[in-house]
């Protein structure tokens, strides 16, 4: 299992500093499936989103869950992150744990 430290790490190395849905500098981590509903510190499972849980890209995730969860920022029942894509960078993309974002093809797309 991944610590929180690891976790962290490599999404920030993967977001490069920035927002991974809008792209502006700063970020919070944020988690596809709750840590209090199982959620994990395993990169697929994090996403690096600009504002906080009441602002910004986070915040929108927060306040528009059937929207967000459409996109894949939250993982519905029986979702896996390493398996369920998420839109990002105007397109659908897999968050593996050991390597950077990957095209989707073929994955669980909501929309």
């Amino acid at each position: 299992m991944i610590t929180a430290t690891e976790g962290r790490r490599i999404v920030h190395t993967r977001c490069g500093g920035r927002c991974e849905r809008c792209g502006t500098a700063g970020y919070t981590v944020h988690h596809r499936r709750k840590r209090s509903q199982g959620g994990t510190w395993d990169p697929s499972n994090l996403l690096a989103l600009c504002g906080s849980g009441t602002t910004g890209c986070h915040g929108w995730v927060e306040a528009n869950p059937a929207a967000a969860m459409d996109l894949g920022f939250w993982l519905a029942n029986g979702e896996t992150s390493a398996d369920t894509a998420v839109w990002l960078w105007r397109r659908w993309v897999l968050l593996p744990d050991d390597e950077g974002p990957l095209l989707a093809s073929g994955s669980k797309y909501r929309t």
